[in-house]
């Protein structure tokens, strides 16, 4: 028998071309290729070659920022040392090989040439190893054998041994692991608590949290003067936590647990089967710091079993929701927030600037009259006396007449919104809505801010679009006038007026949540990134790193010492090679950084034909339910699950009182701008009824029924507004269902009383 003798430091296989070297060490540990930058080369083309993210590569070389020279020595990170398994060049990573300096091993390899009907699983049987331990070594297999190809096949029993050796010191390393941690200091002394920084993380959220200035913080962590890096854990003075206290509105829908050591909301979230987000949001102090020993949490209890309900078509489970939620109140809740009886009689003016196109219905109910029509007009003609006398146009009004395309939906948003007002005027409350009409033109909002006519409003609402908002903004900001954006995520006006609220939440919020929800929801699950193409441009990618920071960070990986993450390119290894990843004992999660509805399309229909064998879920974004190429059935049996500011419950008896009103006022059905109007009013003069002009401080005190929004605005700068961050969990169930599976961003109810 030919025998081969490998011996390496640390053995990867890359696909890198004669200058990528292998075995050297990242400075956090991880492995990483030298490439010698070659004249011609790019930092894009560089990190294009070795399959990893720029910012990836720049932050191993931090030379990098004065500019990329031929002749250079660079470090190549390996991507997904992280954990999980990550497609690079053909190479599978994973999570459960180590990452280390230490020398690996290798075993002898014998030669083999593929026959014309061979298999991996023939030739694994034929020298009696696993199909896995051809592909660790001949990776291109992965997207099939071809003829006369040579695989390098591992001895049998070096391989044994080796995987023997291999599992000795995993052992050794947990028991190490583990004997570090009891080791070293606590999270909590009787001062401090240990805060990990997160991806995404600034000063100002820290000295809002915490009620510290930067320059404490640096003092107590002179770290923290290089900057916020992810991971840094930094000391927080325990004194710095708000003494919440937390009444539940049920009591006998919660139980309590008293913290044991050791314990996190990970190990908790698995005992109790309850999210970790849920006993955050329970329990708010928990979004300041983690578990202390000894401490009482709620836990909501699990709920009642679902009764079945029999209908004629097919059979439905309707879920028996307890009452989950709490009241809390802060030991500085803002006193003056409290219903004030003279704003309750005042009269307030309200201006709505949407763009209605009036000019433009008037056009399309406009049907020109031709002469013809005029001479057969005998009354007409009488009064005329001659046809010279005849008008050259002449138009007439359509007896049905029709709305201009363009304004439909505003004019939905128009209608709930006076179903808002009208209810709070039969509450009490005066108000005068005065409607402005914006055309969509900027001179006309540019006009009517010069005209000096808006002065007197108390609440603005619109323009809808960013591109409108600049002149009323600073008009807005001049007078302290609240101004909200009801519908656009874009623009910034938020960052610098304290007045703007914007309603919609911005992309990057809605993927910083979303990794939250992915890592707390799904930190035991088998997590695999699907690529359908390129995606480092997109803003999914920054979903992809907060994920795989998280995870490294999660307390849960912390005691398991590994997490089930993947990253793999469907058009490498198709849909067989994808088989291998997924498990059928755990959930299978699925990410797709793309905002291409065809690349959308194939995932999904690939993913739904995955879904027969293996558990499937799908964490999308909304914009998902709006692609029409992807068959709507295919989301209930992958399960797809997405955060989003808007859900209609339309087995909610308040929804249905809504759309009973609005049919009998405007005999019509109100699409989502409709829910929309009544929400932005009624929230926002509700806060003007009930603490005056001055209500910003209040909104969290402010508890208000709406059709499909849970508002939450928080502070997004120290001298800026307030933006939205009430989130809903959405989920396509099996059944046919699209069920509302939790909050995100939205706090218990909090009261200002003693």
């Amino acid at each position: 028998m030919k025998r081969i003798f490998l011996i390496a430091a640390f053995f990867l296989t890359f696909t890198a071309g004669s200058h990528g070297q292998a075995g050297r060490l990242t400075a956090s540990g991880l492995p990483s290729l030298q490439h010698h930058v070659r004249p011609g080369e790019t930092i894009f083309s560089i990190s294009k070659k070795y399959a990893i993210e720029q910012n990836d590569l720049l932050a191993a070389n931090p030379q990098l920022a004065a500019g990329l020279k031929a002749g250079a020595d660079l470090i190549i990170p390996v991507s997904g040392g992280i954990g999980g398994s990550l497609s690079v060049q053909g190479r599978m990573v994973s999570n459960q090989e180590p990452l280390s300096g230490k020398q690996e091993r290798m075993p002898a390899f014998e030669e083999y040439k593929v026959k014309r009907d061979d298999s991996i699983y023939f030739i694994a049987r034929r020298f009696g190893i696993e199909v896995e331990d051809i592909l660790k070594y001949n990776p291109e297999v992965r997207n099939g054998l071809e003829k006369r190809q040579i695989l390098r096949i591992p001895d049998k029993d070096d391989l044994a041994a080796i995987k023997a050796e291999a599992g000795k010191k995993e052992a050794e390393s947990a028991k190490a692991l583990q004997n570090r941690k009891e080791s070293r200091p606590s999270e909590f002394s009787d001062e401090f608590f240990i805060y990990v920084i997160p991806t995404g993380e600034t000063f100002w959220n820290l000295e809002k949290k915490y009620q510290m200035t930067r320059r404490e913080l640096e003092a107590l962590n002179p770290e923290l003067k290089a900057g916020l890096k992810t991971g840094t854990e930094i000391r927080i003075p325990l004194e710095k936590v708000p003494d919440i206290q937390v009444t539940p509105v049920e009591a006998q829908n919660f139980e309590r647990h008293t913290v044991l050591k050791g314990e996190t909301l990970y190990t908790l979230s698995k005992r109790f089967g309850v999210r970790v987000n849920e006993l955050k949001r329970v329990n708010p102090v928990l979004n300041y710091r983690g578990l202390v020993a000894g401490e009482s949490i709620l836990v909501p209890k699990i709920q009642a079993e679902a009764v079945r309900v029999q209908e004629p078509v097919r059979e439905v489970q309707e879920a028996v929701q307890p009452d989950y939620s709490v009241q809390i109140r802060h030991d500085d809740a803002v006193q003056q927030c409290r219903p004030d009886r003279q704003a309750a009689l005042q009269t307030y003016q309200v201006g709505l600037f949407l763009p209605l196109y009036l000019p433009a219905n008037d056009t399309v109910n406009r049907v020109r009259v031709s002469l013809d029509e005029m001479m057969r007009d005998s009354l007409l003609m009488e009064r005329l006396g001659s046809i010279s006398n005849l008008p050259v146009d002449s138009f007439r009004t359509r007896e049905q007449p029709v709305v201009y395309p363009r304004s439909e939906n505003f004019l939905h948003f128009y209608e709930g919104f006076l179903l808002a007002a009208d209810s709070l005027r039969r509450a009490g409350m005066h108000v005068q809505i005065r409607v402005f009409d914006t055309n969509q033109k900027r001179y006309v909002v540019d006009s009517l801010v010069n005209s000096g006519s808006l002065r007197d409003l108390d609440l603005i609402i619109g323009p809808t679009f960013p591109e409108l908002q600049k002149s009323i903004s600073d008009f807005a900001l001049r007078n302290r006038i609240p101004l909200v954006s009801p519908l656009s995520s874009s623009g910034d006006f938020e960052e610098k007026n304290p007045w703007f609220f914007k309603v919609n939440p911005t992309k990057p919020y809605l993927i910083e949540k979303t990794a939250d929800y992915i890592v707390d929801e799904y930190f035991d699950k088998n997590v695999i990134v699907l690529r359908m193409g390129e995606y480092s441009h997109l803003p999914e990618a920054q979903l992809i790193k907060m994920i795989r920071e998280k995870l490294l960070l999660s307390g849960y990986r912390d005691r398991l010492n590994h997490v089930l993450f993947h990253e793999y390119r469907l058009s490498s290894g198709g849909a067989e090679g994808l088989k291998k990843l997924l498990s059928k004992d755990r959930e299978n999660v699925f990410i797709i950084p793309s905002e291409t509805e065809a690349q959308i399309s194939v995932a999904v229909t690939t993913l739904n034909a995955m879904a027969e064998e293996f558990p499937v879920t799908l964490i999308g974004l909304s914009n998902y339910q709006r692609y029409r190429s992807v068959q709507t059935e295919y989301f209930h049996r992958i399960k797809l699950s997405y955060l989003t500011p808007y859900f209609v419950d339309y087995k909610s008896p308040f929804v249905n009182q809504f759309i009973r009103k609005f049919r009998h006022n405007y005999a019509g059905e109100p699409n989502q701008y409709g829910f929309q109007g009544y929400d932005v009013a009624f929230y926002f003069m509700s806060a003007l009824f009930q603490y005056g002009k001055d209500f910003t401080d209040c909104l969290p005190m402010l508890k208000v029924s709406l059709t499909q929004s849970d508002l939450a605005f928080d502070k997004v700068s120290r001298e800026g507004g307030y933006m939205n961050r009430g989130l809903f969990i959405i989920q396509y169930e099996p059944g046919y269902d699209i069920v509302m599976k939790g909050l995100i961003g939205i706090p218990p109810h909090v009261t200002a009383e003693n």
